[in-house]
């Protein structure tokens, strides 16, 4: 279940904060990223599965989804940069529809 709901809300997330324009050239980008996520992850799982085995990965896991400030400490910093980035969109385009207001009166 996952693996299905996690590349949705990355790819919604992706269509919220991003522009046409910026979409257009970032999501190749952002998909070739998820590919190579996937190789290096299957790998690491093989790797930790064999040496661990596969109980202790699963345990491993659990814990991982249990506790997601420490096992995505990353994914907060860049939550935060794109809510800042989106605030300073939405002002910006607030202040244009200002001026194109002034201008048509």
């Amino acid at each position: 279940m996952f693996g299905v709901v996690a590349p949705a809300q990355v790819w919604t997330l992706a269509n919220y904060v991003l522009t046409t324009r910026e979409a257009k050239r970032m999501f190749g980008f952002i998909g070739s990223g998820a590919t190579a996520g996937w190789i290096v992850g299957g790998y690491l799982t093989q790797v930790t599965a064999k040496r661990f085995g596969a109980e202790s990965t699963l345990i491993g896991m659990a814990v991982c989804a249990g506790d997601r400030r420490r096992c995505s400490s990353a994914g907060s910093g860049a939550r935060r940069q794109l809510s800042r980035r989106r605030a300073s969109r939405t002002r910006a385009r607030t202040a244009a529809r200002g001026h194109l207001a002034r201008a048509s009166s």
